[in-house]
């Protein structure tokens, strides 16, 4: 009778406990994804503008590093992505700055040969892709090419 109590006991024990919600916990593949995150955007400048900016970079913190792509063209059914800063058109310098507080990125733009004023003079639109860099993910991967899109996101397991 003992047996049976204590056996009940336990059961009883077992059955009431509550289970944790584990949800809150990273999956294995966004562990192995920590190390970077890519945030697709396009932005469109206008007649007279000299800069557009971005704020949906997320998981920004003093330490990690954000680089940036321009889709510069399509050859061969593949998309080719060029780090900034890079002379776009022929005509306009794109060159990226971020907050070292806040991870919020501009996209500053100049005529290619340096003269003053914006160099839109119609709406043009352009796809970018920022590419978060944690600095845990630059200790992980120091040798990792963060000049090449593709290197990168080798590297970093990006999902476009």
């Amino acid at each position: 009778m003992k047996k049976l109590l204590f056996l009940l006991t336990i059961v009883t024990l077992i059955s009431s406990c509550k289970k944790e919600d584990m949800s809150k916990y990273a999956t294995k593949d966004e562990l192995a994804n920590y190390g970077a995150k890519t945030f697709n955007f396009d932005l469109t400048f206008n007649a007279g503008d000299t800069y557009q900016s971005f704020s949906g970079i997320t998981g920004y913190e003093p330490g990690d590093v954000v680089i940036t792509f321009v889709y510069y063209e399509q050859l061969g059914g593949s998309n080719f992505w060029v780090q900034m800063p890079v002379i776009f058109n022929n005509y306009v310098s794109l060159i990226p700055e971020f907050s070292e507080n806040t991870g919020n990125l501009f996209i500053n733009t100049l005529f290619a040969d340096g003269s003053a004023g914006s160099p839109w003079t119609s709406p043009t639109s352009a796809s970018f892709k920022a590419v978060l860099i944690k600095s845990s993910g630059l200790i992980q991967h120091p040798d990792v090419d963060l000049t090449s899109y593709a290197s990168v996101k080798k590297a970093f397991k990006l999902i476009d």
